[in-house]
Order: structure tokens, then C-alpha cells, then sequence
């Protein structure tokens, strides 16, 4: 396992790095709390975390083989981003986005509705 600390280790099971990402998903703890939690680094965890919540499983199960490290990020992304589930999950967080963003307008808009009624009477 790796230390804390950051120094060199040996390779972390898939099993840890779901463990790790889940936690953080559920949890939203501070990295440093995760990697102490879990007996690993910062940057890892932080790293694991990131790219499970970017790209899902897939992302740890490419960088828990030597060969899914040394190809990098940039090969996940070119392969999940042309597969049609990853565009449709792009495109449904755009419209949660801009659903959200009404929302909120919306909610502004009525306090200042309620405000102004209250400061008429």
C-alpha cells in the first residue's frame, strides 16, 4: 500500500481505488483525509476520485493495468468521449446545468416578488 506520506509504493488493488472514489463521491471529505483514511497518497487519491467521477469505473480500470498508466488520460478520454453513453450523460449534465440555473433565477426572482409585496404594505 502507499504511506501517506508520498513516498514510493507498491500498486493499489481496483478494489482500494473504487473503495476511495466511492468515499469521496458519498463523503466529500477533504483529499487529505481521504488518503489518511485509506492509507494512500494525496495525489492519488485526489487523482482516483477525480477521474471515477469524470469518466466512471472505466477510468480505474485503465490505470490498474501498466499499460493503462503509461498510455495516460488522454487515450481514456478519446475512447469514452466517442462512445454514444458518455455524449448523452455530456449532454444531459448541460441541460441539469441549465435547469439548475433557471431554478435558481426562479427562486430569486419570487423572494424579490415576496420582498417587494412585503416593503408595498
Amino acid at each position: 500500500m502507499a504511506n501517506f506520506k508520498g513516498n514510493k509504493s507498491n500498486m493499489v488493488s481496483l478494489e482500494t481505488k473504487i473503495e476511495v472514489a466511492k468515499d469521496w463521491a458519498i463523503n466529500q471529505q477533504s483529499w487529505k483525509k481521504l488518503a489518511k483514511k485509506h492509507n494512500v497518497s494525496y495525489s492519488a487519491a485526489r487523482k482516483w476520485a477525480l477521474g471515477y467521477e469524470e469518466y466512471g469505473i472505466e477510468y480505474l480500470k485503465k490505470i490498474s493495468s501498466r499499460k493503462g498508466q503509461t498510455a495516460g488520460i488522454k487515450k481514456i478520454d478519446i475512447e469514452l468521449k466517442n462512445s454514444p453513453f458518455k455524449k448523452e450523460i455530456m449532454e444531459l449534465k448541460k441541460k441539469n446545468k441549465l435547469l439548475e440555473m433557471e431554478n435558481e433565477i426562479l427562486k430569486k426572482f419570487n423572494q424579490f416578488l415576496e420582498d417587494s409585496e412585503k416593503n408595498s404594505n
